[in-house]
């Protein structure tokens, strides 16, 4: 699978990575954007972050599943 960052065009290989990048980069305009793609597709970005730093298993699922559809091939 490839995936590919709608911002930046930086590709990984796995929907997973594309995620990381997205909420690793810390660049506000990746933020800002994953902040609004959560808010158009019904996802709480907030409960979103403050699940993965609870370590809840497949916290980042719901997320990744619209990524995967949207960004990947």
């Amino acid at each position: 699978m490839s995936c590919k960052c709608p911002l930046c065009d930086k590709e990984t290989t796995s929907v997973g990575t594309l995620f990381l990048h997205l909420i690793n980069i810390h660049d506000d305009r990746h933020e800002r954007w994953l902040e609004s793609y959560c808010s158009e597709n019904n996802i709480n970005f907030g409960e979103l972050l403050a699940n993965r730093v609870k370590g809840v298993k497949n916290a980042n699922k719901p997320l990744t599943d619209i990524l995967r559809r949207d960004y990947c091939k």
